[in-house]
């Protein structure tokens, strides 16, 4: 097997072109912020040094001319006003110079005027770079037409160097975390799990089972102890699974579920003029109307949000509808008459997350066949309700 999944990888390896010719006449162009380089054609080679030649040119006429007439100028430096070197002439002296105005300061003091010996090497600056524009263009044009006939192929190595990136990332993530690629198989086994976003020097890792005859595990105990955590765990890593990333577990074997559905948190909409009740028993409408046996359902706080007897009556008819349908469940619960149902039904696997009551804590540790209790009082307690 490992021989087969190493031909396919080199195949995928092979299978790339580097486009030498290609990739050279293109840093031949342009450096690495995409700027165009002076080597792109000896043409625009040739202009760039005349634009530098005709800056310095410009610079030192301006220069000098500021020397000659420092006491019709506001101050003696050139700026550049709409792209064309100018000096800020004193406004009273703006028409002594017989050159272009283009416009006045903000104080209305000065003016910016360029005068006629600055006009020419303003116009030779103009054109070069009208000169420059027009020769990077035609570059461009040129290096688009050399990509054109391989453009096609090079999609399709994007697409495959796109997935030996993927294939590379998964596995770098599966060695930094220690995880394992799962194992199709029948029955649902995830050996010492945990849950990929919590810290691993605090993470509890916990064992999950379900099989074909016991499809359904019924998670008890308190608020806080990891009752959706351990939701979480088996949905992420069954689609985890299927893409290919591995899981965070010692061992882990998972069934090919065709759909997965999900009711977790509170989909209260004002909007919809949705309750949390009314939004869990939409998405309970919907999943039981379409789980069959090679579905995954899970199901957080079955039944909550309402009357506790009738609460108690609804989540074990939803489970009653979906156990019918072969669809395989975890739900989690504090409902006792629910837990009594669960330990009554051999297809059904109780279990609870346990409850350090000398610190008044939640351990986040996973006892299968042992019912919980969800220790409302002691954790009031501890948050500091009053007696």
């Amino acid at each position: 097997d490992a021989e087969c999944e190493k031909e396919a990888l080199m195949d995928l390896v092979n299978g790339l072109e580097s486009f030498l010719p290609l990739a050279e006449a293109i840093e031949r162009c342009f450096n690495g912020a995409y700027e165009v380089l002076d080597s792109a054609s000896p043409k625009l080679k040739d202009i760039r040094r005349h634009l530098r030649l005709t800056q310095n040119k410009l610079q030192d006429t301006a220069s000098s001319f500021i020397q000659k007439h420092a006491s019709s100028l506001s101050e003696p430096i050139a700026m550049v006003r709409n792209d064309r070197v100018v000096v800020l002439a004193k406004n009273s002296e703006k028409n002594t110079f017989k050159g272009m105005i283009h416009g006045e300061s903000a104080s209305g003091q000065s003016a910016y005027v360029e005068p006629p010996v600055l006009v020419e090497l303003n116009n030779a600056l103009a054109q070069l770079l009208i000169d420059e524009d027009e020769e990077i263009k035609r570059i461009c044009f040129e290096l688009s037409q050399k990509i054109a006939p391989l453009a096609d192929a090079m999609k399709a190595h994007l697409e495959t160097a796109a997935e030996l990136d993927a294939l590379f990332a998964k596995a770098r993530y599966g060695n930094d975390t220690q995880g394992v690629t799962a194992v199709l198989s029948k029955d649902l086994y995830l050996k010492d799990a945990r849950h990929p976003l919590i810290d691993p020097k605090t993470v509890v890792a916990n064992t999950y089972r379900l099989d074909d005859h016991q499809r359904v595990l019924l998670i008890t105990g308190p608020n806080t102890g990891g009752k959706t955590v351990s939701l979480k765990i088996l949905g992420l890593f069954c689609l985890m699974a299927y893409s290919g990333i591995p899981v965070l577990c010692d061992e882990a074997r998972i069934p090919l579920f065709s759909q997965i559905f999900v009711d977790i948190g509170d989909d209260q909409s004002i909007a919809h003029s949705l309750s949390t009740f009314s939004a869990h028993l939409s998405k309970l409408s919907d999943v039981t109307d379409k789980a069959d046996a090679s579905s995954l359902v899970l199901l957080d706080e079955l039944g909550g949000g309402t009357d506790p007897i009738e609460g108690e009556c609804l989540a074990m008819a939803v489970l009653n509808d979906l156990r019918k349908a072969r669809a395989w469940v975890v739900a989690t619960t504090h409902y006792a008459r629910l837990k009594e149902y669960g330990l009554q039904h051999e297809d059904i696997i109780v279990a609870s997350m346990a409850f350090d009551m000398e610190s008044i804590a939640p351990t986040y540790k996973f006892i299968e066949g042992l019912p919980g209790q969800s220790y409302a009082f002691e954790i009031a307690r501890r948050y500091g309700l009053k007696p």
